[in-house]
């Protein structure tokens, strides 16, 4: 009798499909998060200074705009180290970088 001949369980693509569609996929979902996140944040933020705005307008409240401003100044040094971080985290730890990338755009993207 006559055997089929073994057909092979993996394409020579599979390691790849499965590295870079895992980083794709994560990329993707960090980059859609990422953009509601900051809707929200912006929102959020707007919220508060037009209420700032308002009640010292108003005579409410005495704002002091360069505690503020420095405060914003530390804030940004502190997350300028986290993205560092989390750069170093996507580049070194996801197998498919490139792709990671790509999924993050088109998530960020995303309506």
């Amino acid at each position: 009798m006559n055997q089929p001949a073994a057909v092979a369980d993996e394409s020579p693509w599979s390691p790849f499909l499965i590295k870079g569609g895992g980083g794709f996929l994560m990329g993707f979902c960090i980059g859609f998060a990422l953009r509601k996140f900051l809707r929200m944040s912006m929102v959020v933020v707007g919220i508060v200074l037009v209420g700032l705005f308002a009640f010292q307008y108003l005579g409410v409240i005495n704002v002091n705009w360069a505690a503020i401003q420095e405060q914003i100044d530390v804030a940004g040094t502190r997350l300028k180290g986290q993205f560092d971080s989390f750069q170093t985290f996507i580049a070194g730890v996801l197998p498919a970088g490139s792709l990671a990338a790509f999924g993050l755009f088109t998530g960020f993207k995303t309506r």
